[in-house]
């Protein structure tokens, strides 16, 4: 019988498929954003990753954050832009009125771009980051956000960069989301009952008030800030408070954080 092999291809096509690959083979894997930052690095040379939600055009939430050294400066950087600077982001401006559901979006935004200083120290310069490069791509009334960042060492993202970024961005923004719903149905199948949440969390982090449980169970079941705000019989700016204020009780950054601390106790408990 004849072997069968892969089609030959370009190099440059060649480095395209393997970047989408190693995306697709990162879903659901721990380090999941870390791995995302390696699979893109050879085409354009990033430094740094960060992953947003964008819920009805309100409220935001970082699902994961990486740096190419392992540290966690880039989810803090990702912490301080959500608590405080988001709604200034001028990439977030320039696509508001533009839809990406067909397919993903890029745009370039340098850390010139940036007029707020202290928003431009606290999430660029502390990073060296001089430019990103966003993907953006719209799921059902959420806006998914993977942001790129380079640093001073590398310069700007060259042409060709941005053209591998863009020929990929369908895919590896459907690899991104997938990923982070199977997180969240990973908690769903493993909670037979999702009455037991708030239980659960209570006992796995005592000082949660009955609101913050409400708002961390109906989170961690895949709820968006809109849909618990009309659940609840709140504003959605008082979910976003509820829900940092838990967060970081419970000693995380996102949904999908949470989500893992549920699925760790599960696991121990089997």
């Amino acid at each position: 019988m004849l072997a069968l092999h892969a089609p030959r291809v370009p190099d440059d096509a060649g480095q395209l498929f393997s970047a989408v690959t190693h995306a697709v083979m990162a879903i659901g894997e721990h380090d999941f954003e870390g791995l995302l930052l390696q699979a893109l690095r050879p085409i354009a040379g990033v430094h740094h990753c960060s992953v947003f939600l964008i819920e009805g055009g309100r409220g935001v939430s970082c699902l994961g954050a990486a740096s190419s050294d392992g540290t966690s400066v880039s989810r803090k950087a990702a912490e301080r832009y959500i608590s405080s600077y988001w709604q200034e982001d001028p990439g977030l401006r320039r696509v508001g009125g533009v839809s990406f559901a067909s397919h993903a979006g890029l745009r370039r935004i340098s850390s010139g771009d940036i007029r707020n200083p202290a928003y431009r120290r606290e999430c660029y310069d502390t990073l060296g980051i001089v430019e990103r490069a966003t993907l953006y791509r719209d799921f059902a009334d959420c806006r998914l956000v993977l942001s790129l960042h380079r640093t001073s060492g590398d310069g700007q993202f060259r042409p060709d960069e941005l053209r591998a970024l863009a020929s990929v961005a369908d895919p590896i923004t459907a690899a991104v989301a997938r990923h982070h719903r199977l997180r969240i149905a990973a908690t769903e199948r493993r909670t037979a009952d999702p009455a037991r949440l708030p239980t659960l969390l209570a006992a796995l982090v005592p000082e949660l008030s009955e609101r913050e449980l409400e708002v961390c169970s109906l989170t961690v079941l895949g709820h968006g800030t809109e849909a618990i705000a009309a659940r609840l019989g709140l504003r959605p700016s008082s979910i976003t408070t509820y829900r940092k204020r838990a967060y970081c009780k419970a000693g995380v950054n996102s949904a999908a954080e949470l989500a893992a601390l549920c699925l760790e106790h599960f696991a121990g408990a089997e």
